[in-house]
C-alpha cells in the first residue's frame, strides 16, 4: 500500500477515500491511533483523483477574514455551547432555509468522535460541544452532495483542513454547478489528537477513581468561574455510578498535554489552513483576551465567541445571524493575539517523541507528570492555596530579592 500525500503533512480530512472510483482507498490508524489513507494498489486504475482532490496538494483557496465579536441570545443555547454558542446561531439560519446540519458527534459506547447528520434544531445537541480529538467523517461527503444535488441546503461544521478536503470534493463531484447550496464553518483549531490518548487519559482515571466513566465533556461551565479566562477547558467525568468529577484548570492532565502540543496529529505542526485567510464561509472561536470592560461581566462567565466572516456570501448572512446573537465588529489584532491559529501553527514540542513511546508502557498521568513536572506541580500549589495567593507570593519573592540588591 501507499500512502497519497507526505505522511507528516496528511490530515487526515478522507477526500481521497470518498472520490476514488474503485473504493481502493482505505482509512487506516497509525500506531498513535490517528488515520491515513492507503491505497490498494492491486485494485488502483491510476485515475489521480485521489491527488487532485487532496486539499495539501491542492490547497484550497482562502479569502481575508472580517472579525466579530459574539454571542448567542438564548441563555440555553449559549449554556450548553462551549463558548458564545455561534454555531446554534448559524445552524439556525439554515434550518430556517429548510437544510441540514452537519457537526462533530462524540460517541461513548465505544468511545468515537464522528461527523453525523441533524436535520432539525430539537437535534443540535448533538453536535455541540468541543471536541480535542480527530473527527471521523465516514461517508458525510457523499451525504452532502446529495443533498446538494436534491437542491438542500447543507451546513458543514468542521476543522479548515476537513473543509479544504470538502470543497476540493464537491468540485470533482456532479454537485459542483450546486456551490451556493454549501455553506461551512470552520472551528479555529490549536490541532487534534487522536481516540488513543484520549482512551488512555479515560483508562487512567478509571484505575484512579476504580470507577467506570459512562460519559466526559472536554470543556465545561458550571463552576464560579465559568468561561472566563480558559476556567472552561477542563474535563468533566460522570461515572456509570451518577457522581462526577470536574478537574482543576491549573491540573488538568489533558490540557497540559493539549496545550504544550504534546499529541497533535504531524501535520497540526505545519498546518497549511492556519492564518487571517481562511477557507470556510465563517471561523468560529473563543475570544480569549477579550478586553473585560467592553463586555457585560456576566456574558465573561457564560462564554464569548469570535465570528469571523470571510467572503460576501458569509456578510450576507450577518442579517439573519442578529436575530439570534449580539455582534459586533472587533479589532482583528486583539483576537490574533490571543488565538495562535489565527497567525501560524503549534510547534512541535521535543516531548512528543518521548510521550508516543511511553504511551504503551505508563498510565498516561504518569507520563504528562514526568514530562511535565514542574508546571504541574505549580498548578497544584495554585489549585490549593488559590491564584490570588500565588499573586502575592511572586510579588514578594521580586521585593525580597529586589532588596537584596
Amino acid at each position: 500500500m501507499k500512502l497519497i500525500c507526505d505522511e507528516k503533512n496528511c490530515t487526515g480530512c478522507g477526500a481521497c477515500k470518498y472520490i476514488c472510483p474503485k473504493k481502493c482507498i482505505e482509512l487506516k490508524e497509525n500506531c498513535e491511533g490517528f488515520l491515513y489513507p492507503y491505497i490498494k494498489s492491486d485494485a488502483c486504475a491510476a485515475c489521480g483523483l485521489c491527488k487532485k482532490v487532496c486539499p495539501i496538494l491542492n490547497p484550497v483557496s482562502k479569502k481575508q477574514s472580517q472579525f466579530y465579536m459574539c454571542w448567542n441570545q438564548d441563555d440555553n443555547a449559549i449554556k450548553n455551547s462551549s463558548s458564545g454558542g455561534a454555531f446554534s446561531a448559524l445552524a439556525k439560519v439554515i434550518f430556517n432555509k429548510n437544510g441540514v446540519v452537519i457537526g462533530a458527534y462524540q460517541s461513548y459506547n465505544p468511545n468515537s468522535v464522528y461527523h453525523t447528520i441533524i436535520e432539525s434544531y430539537e437535534e443540535i445537541d448533538k453536535v455541540r460541544l468541543s471536541k480535542y480529538n480527530q473527527s471521523d467523517l465516514k461517508d458525510c461527503f457523499i451525504q452532502i452532495r446529495n443533498y446538494m444535488l436534491n437542491g438542500i441546503p447543507v451546513l458543514f461544521c468542521g476543522t479548515a483542513c476537513q473543509i479544504g478536503g470538502l470543497l476540493n470534493y464537491i468540485n470533482l463531484s456532479k454537485a459542483r454547478n450546486c456551490h451556493s447550496l454549501l455553506y461551512t464553518v470552520d472551528v479555529l483549531c490549536h490541532g487534534v489528537t487522536s481516540q488513543t490518548v484520549v482512551n488512555s487519559f479515560l483508562a487512567c482515571k478509571e484505575n484512579k477513581y476504580r470507577k467506570k466513566i459512562s460519559m466526559y465533556f472536554f470543556r465545561v461551565k458550571t463552576t464560579k468561574e465559568g468561561w472566563k479566562s480558559g476556567n472552561s477547558t477542563r474535563m468533566k467525568l460522570i461515572f456509570e455510578d451518577g457522581t462526577e468529577k470536574i478537574s482543576s484548570p491549573t491540573t488538568d492532565t489533558f490540557f497540559i498535554g493539549f496545550n504544550n502540543n504534546t499529541f497533535l496529529r504531524e501535520s497540526c505542526y505545519n498546518c497549511k489552513y492556519c492564518g487571517q485567510n481562511r477557507v470556510s464561509d465563517f471561523t468560529i472561536a473563543d475570544y480569549w483576551g477579550v478586553p473585560e470592560d467592553t463586555v457585560p461581566k456576566e456574558q465573561l462567565l457564560k462564554g464569548i465567541s469570535i465570528l469571523t466572516v470571510n467572503n460576501e456570501r458569509a456578510l450576507n448572512i450577518i442579517c439573519e445571524l442578529k436575530k439570534y446573537m449580539f455582534i459586533k465588529k472587533i479589532d482583528s489584532s486583539i483576537a490574533i493575539k490571543n488565538n495562535r491559529s489565527f497567525s501560524e501553527p503549534n510547534c512541535r514540542p521535543k516531548e512528543r517523541d518521548q510521550f508516543f513511546q511511553l504511551l504503551n508502557v505508563k498510565p498516561y498521568d504518569n507520563i504528562i507528570k514526568e514530562l511535565f513536572f514542574k508546571q504541574y506541580i505549580y498548578g497544584k500549589i495554585k489549585s490549593i492555596i488559590g491564584p490570588n495567593n500565588v499573586r502575592r507570593i511572586k510579588l514578594l519573592l521580586k521585593r525580597r530579592k529586589s532588596n537584596e540588591k
